[in-house]
C-alpha cells in the first residue's frame, strides 16, 4: 500500500523540518492547505483562484491540481513499499 509524505518546510521540530506521513490524499491536501497559508499567505482559494488566471488548471474537489502545483514550493511525494521517504 503506497504511503504519502511531506517534509514541511513552514515549521521546524528539533531544528529540522518535519516528515509527516498520510495514507490519504484527503489527509495531503488538508496539510498543504495550512502549509499554503503559513508559507504564501494565501488559502487554496485565493492561490487557485490566481493561478487559474494565469492559465493553470481550475481546482476540483479531489485536489490534484492543487497537489500538483504545490509540488512547486514543498518536497511531496509517495512512498512504496518498504522505501523511505527522504
Amino acid at each position: 500500500m503506497s504511503k504519502y509524505y511531506i517534509v514541511d518546510s513552514t515549521v521546524k521540530q528539533n531544528g529540522k523540518n518535519p516528515v509527516i506521513l498520510f495514507e490519504t490524499i484527503g489527509g495531503v491536501i488538508k496539510h498543504l492547505e495550512g502549509m499554503c497559508q503559513r508559507h504564501l499567505k494565501q488559502t487554496r482559494a485565493q492561490y487557485m483562484n490566481n493561478a487559474e488566471s494565469i492559465g493553470h488548471s481550475a481546482d476540483e474537489p479531489t485536489g490534484r491540481a492543487f497537489y500538483d502545483q504545490m509540488e512547486q514550493y514543498f518536497n511531496i511525494g509517495v512512498i512504496r513499499g518498504d522505501s523511505t521517504p527522504v
